[in-house]
């Protein structure tokens, strides 16, 4: 694990609309990850902040280059306790979205363990393609997996920000899978402020075009920026310069729900051969790949691309909402959706102060660069 070299770089703006930055983020060896707070005033600063705290303690108690995926999972079982106690002190309440991956050793090669809650993203470029590994927690991507409608309404809805999942929730059990690291592949770890207002063939641009961590992070911000920056950003990137796996695998590997799917994955791979994940470096079109292979979407056409973008939303809700519903909904074609009585919204509001409250009465350019 040692011989593993990785280069890494984060960058983060507050966005041309709003005061505070409630994204947090980690690029410290063996855990790369972006959160996206919520909640009123400095609520959401405070949820990220613990989330990327917790992950944080486990990169500096980690040895050897790499962490273990019980430890990974001990750390956001932690983030979620502290950020639920902090949103049952907070008026408006108080949530975080969290996506990373941390190294991971099985059966003696290295690992990333992907895991994620809410619709921050980690992508992976290789060979000019651009694969999203992780599945949303939305609305729209339940409706999209059900096919109750289509990408081009889901691109046109305006529940684009609706979130069915998010750390400090009563359901924020993180999806979690294994993929080998891969010499030559690259990451991105982003919060919504990016991925919500640039499309996927501009990501893959700006990933393939071969520049540092450094520079490829700032200029995605500076993206992001020049779309209107209508939210905070911050991004991560992420690339294997050697000591990896050479060559893509070629079987796919499990979709992990749970921590105890990860040790079972741990312990089925120490007595046979590797079940690991599919990548594609096919070009030229979008194709969906199921969950049991990952969730993951091959992301190269921007014509072909589900790209959800911000929009209008309720009349008594900013553009930023972000809407927590937890009971079943019907989807009709306008994407109207009524909620149900246990629903959560949690409300982005963009207000002169820069709040995002989270209703609970109807319930939903700083850079750093390392180099390991």
């Amino acid at each position: 694990m040692n011989a593993l070299q990785i280069n890494a770089a984060l960058a983060t703006d507050v966005g041309l609309r709003r005061r505070l930055n409630e994204d947090a983020g980690i690029a410290e060896r063996p855990v790369y990850a972006v959160a996206d707070g919520m909640g009123g005033h400095d609520s959401g600063e405070i949820a990220s902040e613990l989330v990327i705290e917790r992950l944080r303690a486990l990169a500096a108690a980690s040895t050897g280059g790499a962490a273990s995926a019980d430890a990974v999972a001990d750390a956001l079982r932690q983030a979620q306790r502290e950020v639920a106690e902090l949103s049952a002190s907070r008026p408006h309440g108080a949530g975080s979205t969290v996506s990373g991956v941390a190294l991971v050793e099985s059966a003696g090669e290295p690992h990333w363990l992907v895991f994620n809650v809410g619709d921050s993203r980690v992508y992976r470029s290789r060979n000019g393609s651009l694969v999203q590994w992780t599945h949303d927690h939305s609305q729209l991507q339940q409706w999209l997996d059900a096919g109750r409608i289509t990408p081009e309404q889901a691109a046109e809805s305006s529940r684009s920000n609706e979130i069915t999942k998010a750390v400090g929730g009563d359901d924020s059990d993180p999806d979690f899978f294994l993929a080998p690291v891969v010499t030559g592949e690259r990451l991105l770890i982003c919060s919504d402020g990016l991925h919500g207002l640039v499309s996927a063939e501009a990501l893959r641009a700006s990933l393939v075009m071969g520049g540092t961590p450094q520079t490829t992070a700032d200029s995605l911000v500076e993206r992001a920026l020049i779309a209107g920056g209508t939210d905070n950003v911050t991004v991560i990137v992420v690339d294997v310069v050697s000591g990896g796996s050479l060559s893509d695998p070629e079987s796919p590997s499990e979709s992990l729900a749970s921590l105890a799917d990860v040790a079972l994955v741990h312990k089925r791979r120490r007595s046979a051969a590797h079940h690991e994940v599919e990548h594609s470096a096919e070009t030229g079109d979008t194709r969906y790949v199921s969950r049991s292979s990952r969730r993951a979407r091959i992301l190269t056409e921007a014509d072909e691309t589900v790209l959800i973008t911000p929009s209008e939303s309720d009349d008594d809700l900013d553009d930023d909402t972000v809407v927590i519903r937890r009971g079943p909904t019907a989807a009709p074609d306008e994407c109207v959706v009524e909620p149900v009585d246990d629903t959560v919204p949690v409300g982005r509001a963009s207000d002169e102060a820069d709040t995002r409250p989270i209703r609970r009465e109807r319930r939903a350019r700083a850079s750093t660069d390392r180099s390991q």
